[in-house]
């Protein structure tokens, strides 16, 4: 079996603050705007591993108004956010 060591915290605290966040949003929530969002979270995704960065997404959350309402409201957007992307180096 395999261990993996975790960096410091200097370390993990340096990587965190290199690394971005988008949020991938659309004018409506129909089925029409969730697949431009799948189109649009894959062409990012692509992207990021052509640049040698990781990625990972977040929707869960995003399943619930009150937290799409929420963020949209705190980060001024006039639009439906679906889904979060973390991007990074790995």
């Amino acid at each position: 079996h395999l261990l993996t060591r975790l960096p410091d915290e200097e370390v993990l605290a340096a990587r965190a603050e290199r690394e971005s966040v988008l949020v991938l949003c659309s004018s409506g929530d129909d089925p029409l705007d969730h697949v431009r969002i799948g189109e649009a979270a894959e062409a990012v995704w692509l992207e990021a591993v052509a640049r040698e960065l990781a990625a990972s997404v977040m929707t869960q959350p995003l399943r619930l108004a009150e937290v799409r309402d929420r963020l949209s409201s705190d980060l001024g957007l006039d639009a439906v956010p679906h889904l979060l992307m973390r991007l990074g180096h790995p």
